[in-house]
């Protein structure tokens, strides 16, 4: 698991009376809130990805970009593309 997600997990346990998050594990509580924030996080993640537009990202033009093997995802309109193979980063 993330390091920054443990220790997130140590301050909460802290919190609320127990020396860090193995302690609760020790004690068969935690692994339910640990599998729970791991899939909200998968969740925010494939959310936030669905809405972004690959092109507003693209060093390629837009105007003259050939794409290759769209994928477009949710976002406003649902016209944005959240994979493409002709994708190049702007800092290349």
């Amino acid at each position: 698991m993330n390091e920054k997600i443990l220790q997130l997990l140590d301050t909460e346990s802290e919190k609320h009376g127990y020396d860090s998050y193995e302690e609760l594990l020790a004690m068969g509580v935690g692994n339910n809130l640990a599998e729970n924030i791991t899939e909200s996080l998968v969740d925010f993640i494939e959310n936030l990805t669905k809405e972004l537009n690959l092109c507003d990202l693209c060093k390629n033009e837009f105007s003259t970009c050939k794409p290759v093997n769209i994928i477009f995802g949710n976002g406003f309109g649902n016209d944005n593309v959240i994979k493409c193979d002709s994708y190049k980063t702007k800092n290349n």
